[in-house]
């Protein structure tokens, strides 16, 4: 049976009274959010100066916190990377060689991130101009290095027996920074950054420093929420930002812990005393710093100029950009969003890299290749920077790698000119025919031995392919004491070489390699050649006695 008209009017009116009460209920609510938030933004108000906003949170940067977790101590300049393949953890160092143009980098991050740019730009400079030389870039440089650290580097690999043409130093934001954090922490400036924690961290200190490490965590998960949709409530964020600044009281507290225990002075981990020297930081000793810290990256540079000169290389100083050089580059918003940290870093960079390029300026005139790169962006629209310190992203890199190949250009051409005249004299010797020669074997190439000094390699109507392998030189000595303490392990004097340093093509299709011989007396000679498949040929034989030629001798 349908139901009665008063019974569908008593549930119509139910219903309509339940949505009322939804209605009132939801209303209620949003008023009461609205009210809380209100509350909210009143009280942000009142404890900030300023209206709540999302994302406002920044984690504290201290500089207790930037403990050098990367890299190790070493004994002679200070740092070397943890990288087990970095140049300076790897020996013995590379040798120079006529098939080689050799590059050391030195400096700091920055110098570490360029190389391979640099390193790719020299080689499409080399191929351009037809000069057949491999460019090996060696990355000496060091996150957080700075002078004296980049001569001790250079002077340890020099006296261990690399060899380079090219030494490269593109530093001074570290020369700058890293005095002044020194300072703060009681340490020598001129010491490696942050050395008393590299050497002399206590059981205390560690303590210390890893509950800082997870106070600054927690301030990292915060910060996330506070940028997420939760961060979108005045209530939350005012929440979290209360948390957030008592994280902070808290961090800073672990950090004057850890100064107070500087007074725990060593030589070891915290270097000289200064006459003025003092722990808190202060306005003159701010000065002082910076008038040392400049005068050791000037000093430093001269003395890595004369260690490469004496070595035969030729040495060149690049100063590098920083977004705190007023003009040095108009910031994009992205930049000055990551990029940019207004305050003392500002102020330090503004007060001494001047100083630097004045100093750089008298380096100069004391003969030193130095080249100012601080306004390589300064016509640069784009975003170059990506963090607060110094580091670029792989436009930047270009930028600067383009600069830096400008620079040793000159010299990248001499020693190809001199390598080719000499190459051109060793070669014209060869196909002088007065000299006493003697076919000593024939295979791929005939080989002949010549005055006793070297072997001359001919093949008639040689072809790329029979140039483009190596050919390997073994000579073994009359006398084992004649070897090197590394070659009498396995017998030999190695002096493999390349076609291309030492051969060229004849007029008449044929071509001609000479491989030098080591000046004591051999007893057996092994050469042929060889790819990435292992040997070609090969041909071993006794060292024999030469015909004498009318008014030549065979003294070697």
């Amino acid at each position: 049976m349908p139901e009665a008209p008063t019974t569908q009017a008593a549930r119509s009116a139910e219903r309509v009274g339940r949505g009322k009460k939804t209605l009132f209920i939801a209303l209620t609510t949003v008023l009461l959010v609205l009210a809380v938030e209100g509350i909210a933004h009143l009280y942000h108000y009142a404890a900030h100066g300023e209206f709540y906003r999302p994302g406002q949170l920044e984690v504290v940067s201290d500089f207790q916190e930037q403990i050098a977790g990367q890299g190790l101590a070493h004994p002679y300049f200070g740092i070397t990377s943890d990288w087990p393949h970095h140049a300076l953890n790897n020996m013995p160092p590379l040798l120079d060689s006529e098939e080689t143009l050799v590059v050391g980098i030195f400096g700091g991050s920055v110098a570490q991130q360029v190389r391979q740019t640099f390193r790719a730009h020299l080689r499409a400079f080399l191929k351009h101009e037809g000069i057949d030389l491999l460019p090996v870039v060696i990355e000496l440089a060091q996150g957080g290095g700075k002078q004296p650290q980049q001569v001790h580097a250079l002077a340890y690999m020099l006296a261990l027996g690399a060899e380079f043409d090219l030494v490269v130093n593109l530093d001074g934001h570290n020369d700058i920074a890293g005095p002044h954090y020194n300072i703060r922490r009681g340490v020598f400036p001129s010491f490696p950054h942050l050395w008393d924690k590299r050497v002399g961290s206590t059981t205390a200190d560690k303590s210390l420093l890893g509950r800082a490490a997870l106070l600054k965590r927690d301030q990292q998960q915060l910060k996330a929420m506070s940028e997420g949709v939760l961060g979108l409530s005045a209530t939350v964020g005012s929440f979290v930002a209360r948390r957030f600044e008592s994280l902070e009281t808290e961090i800073r507290r672990a950090n004057v812990a850890l100064l107070e225990q500087i007074g725990n002075y060593d030589v070891e981990s915290h270097g000289p005393r200064w006459g003025w020297f003092r722990r808190h930081y202060e306005a003159e000793v701010e000065e002082d710093v910076r008038n040392l810290a400049v005068g050791v990256w000037y000093e430093s540079s001269l003395l890595m100029a004369t260690l490469s000169a004496a070595a035969g290389a030729d040495y060149f100083h690049f100063l590098q950009p920083s977004q705190y050089i007023a003009g040095a580059k108009a910031l994009t918003a992205e930049e000055m969003a990551v990029a940019y940290l207004p305050g003392w870093q500002e102020k330090n960079y503004a007060l001494t890299y001047p100083m630097l390029a004045q100093h750089g300026a008298a380096l100069r005139e004391a003969g030193v290749r130095f080249f100012d790169l601080t306004q390589t962006f300064a016509d640069v629209a784009e975003t170059i920077y990506i963090d607060t310190c110094c580091h670029v992203n792989q436009r930047g890199n270009e930028l600067l790698a383009a600069r830096m190949l400008d620079a040793v250009k000159p010299a990248v051409l001499r020693r190809a000119s001199d390598l080719a005249a000499a190459r051109e004299s060793i070669l014209d010797a060869a196909r002088r025919p007065e000299h006493a020669e003697l076919l000593v074997a024939e295979d791929h190439y005939d080989v002949h031995l010549r005055d006793g000094k070297w072997l001359v390699y001919r093949r008639q109507s040689c072809k790329d392919e029979d140039t483009q392998a190596h050919f390997f030189l073994h000579a073994v000595p009359v006398d084992s004491l004649a070897l090197s303490e590394e070659r009498a392990s396995v017998g030999y004097d190695n002096m493999d070489f390349a076609f291309s340093a030492a051969g060229t093509f004849m007029s008449d299709g044929s071509c001609v390699a000479l491989g030098w011989l080591p000046a004591y007396d051999i007893s057996r000679i092994r050469t042929g050649q060889y790819d990435a498949s292992g040997r070609l040929w090969s041909v071993e034989f006794e060292m024999p006695q030469l015909p004498e030629l009318p008014g030549i001798g065979t003294e070697r």
